[in-house]
C-alpha cells in the first residue's frame, strides 16, 4: 500500500478530527496573533531612527561628543518593565559605552558591540518619568567614531502583561484542547471495551455450550448492553447477517478497537475457528486472560498512584524554586557597577529579573509537558493519558509565571 492511499485512508478514516483540529488551530493561532499585535499597538513605544533626523551628525558620537535623545511616557508609575534597545550602524568591538537614563548610569562600560549588534537596557521602571532623557558616551578606538542607527523603548504595564500571557494561554488551550480531549477520549473509550469484551466472550461462550456456531453466538448477543462495545457488535451482527466472512469481519473490529489486548485475542479466536478447535474453551480462555491483564493493570494503577501525587508534588515544588529564585536568588546576584557573576556584566536587579524572566517562564512550559507525559505513563500506562495532565499542570504553571515571576 503507497503512502498516499494511507494518508488517504486515514484521513477519510478520521476526517471528523482532523476538520476540528485544523479549525481550533486557526482559531488559536488567530488569537494568539491578534494579541501580539494588540500588545505592540498598545505598548507605550518610543521609536528614534535615522529616518527621524536630517543631519546625520545627531546620529554620530565620538570621544568629545555625546549620543542625547529624549522619549515621553504616558503613565510612568503603570509601569513594571522597561526595554530600551539601541542599534548601532557603526561602532569598533573594543569600544565602551556608558548608557545614562536620566542622569543615572543603568549600564557602564558596555563594550563588543560591533556594526549591526544591538545593546538591550532594562532600567529600573522606578527611573522612567513622564519625561526622560537617554544619555550614551563613548570611548571609541580605531575610527574614533560611532553612529547610531536606532532607539526603540518599550513599557509595559503588569496589566498589559498578564492580560496578554493568559490570552496567549487561552489560544493555546484552544489549540491543544481538543487534540488532548480526543487523544483521552479514545484512551477511555478503548478502556472500557477492553473492560467489556470479557462480558462479550461469556455470553459468546454461552452461545456455543447450547449449540450455536461461533457466528450465531455472536449475533445472539446484539440485544446485550456493552456499555462503549455494544455498536460494534452490533457492526459485526449485520455484517456476518450481510455475508461477511466470519474473519474479514472479526479483523475490521480489532482494527476499529485499536487495542492491542483485543487485537490479539481476536488473531487467536480467528485461527482456532479456522482450524477446527474447541472455540468454546479458547473463548473461555481468552476472556479469562484479559480480565486478569485488566485486573493487573487496575492493580499497578493503584499502586502508581502515590506516584502520581509525587508527579505533582515535585512540579509544585519546582515551581516554587522557581519563584524563589525569581524573588530572592537573581536580585541578589546583581552588583551594579562591577563585574557580577555569571557574567552579568554589573546588571541591575531589573535587568537581571528581566533577563531570567522568560528563560524561567519557558521552563514552566517545558516541566508542564513532560510532567504530565511521565505521570500518564506511570498512572494508566500511555502516553496520550497524559494529556489532560499536561493541560492541568500549563494552566496552574502559566498562570503562576504571570503572578509571580
Amino acid at each position: 500500500m503507497g503512502i498516499t492511499h494511507r494518508i488517504r485512508a486515514y484521513y477519510h478514516k478520521n476526517k471528523r478530527d482532523i476538520l476540528i483540529i485544523l479549525l481550533t488551530g486557526i482559531i488559536g493561532l488567530g488569537i494568539i496573533g491578534l494579541n501580539y499585535w494588540n500588545y505592540s499597538s498598545d505598548s507605550q513605544i518610543h521609536r528614534f531612527d535615522q529616518s527621524d533626523v536630517q543631519d546625520p551628525l545627531i546620529m554620530t558620537m565620538t570621544s568629545d561628543r555625546e549620543f542625547q535623545t529624549t522619549f515621553g511616557i504616558r503613565n510612568p508609575s503603570e509601569l513594571d518593565s522597561m526595554t530600551i534597545e539601541v542599534a548601532f550602524e557603526e561602532s569598533e568591538a573594543a569600544s565602551s559605552y556608558t548608557f545614562y537614563l536620566n542622569g543615572q548610569a543603568v549600564t557602564e562600560g558596555a563594550s563588543s558591540l560591533t556594526s549591526g549588534s544591538v545593546q538591550s537596557l532594562n532600567p529600573d521602571p522606578s527611573l522612567i518619568e513622564t519625561s526622560n532623557q537617554l544619555r550614551i558616551e563613548a570611548d571609541l578606538t580605531g575610527t574614533g567614531s560611532a553612529e547610531i542607527r536606532s532607539v526603540t523603548v518599550t513599557g509595559f504595564s503588569q496589566t498589559q502583561r498578564v492580560t496578554f500571557l493568559m490570552l496567549n494561554l487561552l489560544g493555546l488551550l484552544i489549540m491543544m484542547g481538543p487534540i488532548l480531549s480526543l487523544k483521552y477520549y479514545q484512551y477511555q473509550v478503548k478502556a472500557e471495551i477492553e473492560d467489556r469484551f470479557p462480558d462479550f466472550l461469556r455470553d459468546v461462550v454461552e452461545g456455543t455450550r447450547s449449540g450455536m456456531s461461533l457466528p450465531q453466538a455472536i449475533k445472539n448477543t446484539e440485544g446485550n448492553d456493552y456499555g462503549r462495545m455494544t455498536p460494534h457488535v452490533e457492526k459485526i451482527s449485520a455484517k456476518l447477517d450481510w455475508g461477511i466472512p466470519f474473519e474479514t469481519v472479526m479483523h475490521d473490529f480489532a482494527e476499529k478497537t485499536d487495542s492491542t489486548i483485543i487485537r490479539r485475542a481476536v488473531n487467536t479466536i480467528i485461527q482456532t475457528y479456522q482450524s477446527g478447535g474447541n472455540v468454546t474453551d479458547v473463548l473461555e480462555s481468552v476472556g479469562n486472560n484479559i480480565q486478569e491483564i485488566k485486573e493487573l493493570e487496575q492493580e499497578r494503577e493503584s499502586e502508581l498512584y502515590g506516584e502520581m501525587i509525587t508527579g505533582y508534588v515535585v512540579y509544585f515544588i519546582f515551581l516554587i524554586v522557581l519563584i524563589a529564585l525569581m524573588r530572592y536568588l537573581v536580585p541578589a546576584l546583581s552588583f551594579p557597577g562591577d563585574i557580577g557573576p555569571l557574567g552579568n556584566q554589573g546588571m541591575t536587579a531589573a535587568e537581571l529579573i528581566n533577563t531570567y524572566r522568560p528563560i524561567f517562564r519557558d521552563l514552566v512550559i517545558i516541566q508542564s509537558v513532560f510532567s504530565g507525559l511521565v505521570i500518564g505513563k506511570l498512572s494508566e500506562g500511555e502516553l496520550r493519558a497524559g494529556g489532560k495532565h499536561i493541560a492541568i499542570l500549563m494552566a496552574v504553571g502559566y498562570t503562576v509565571a504571570v503572578l509571580f515571576m
